[in-house]
């Protein structure tokens, strides 16, 4: 079962922090497995949560990405969250 103690603590407000570039507060819980509200939700910011939903299809998702650590085999997530890490506060748009 998912452990949201898994993920690490801001020390500003004891905020939960992103599961993919640990920089940014939570905003959002990502499903693993898409239209399955009985599986667990993993906390993402809401600029990688946009991102992951711009790069999969939930068809994809549910097939090869229902895992933080497959998430991170993409070389596309990768990417964007060294991009994310150099760039904290910064709202970038997603088509």
């Amino acid at each position: 079962m998912f452990d949201l103690n898994e993920f690490r603590i801001s020390n500003r407000n004891d905020e939960v922090l992103c599961g993919l570039c640990n920089v940014a507060p939570a905003e959002s819980r990502h499903h693993l497995v898409p239209s399955d509200n009985k599986e667990p939700k993993v906390p993402l910011c809401q600029p990688c949560h946009d991102t992951v939903h711009a790069t999969f299809t939930n068809k994809q998702l549910k097939k090869a990405y229902d895992t933080i650590e497959k998430l991170l085999t993409d070389e596309r997530i990768v990417n964007w969250i060294v991009w994310r890490v150099d760039h904290p506060t910064a709202s970038p748009k997603v088509r």
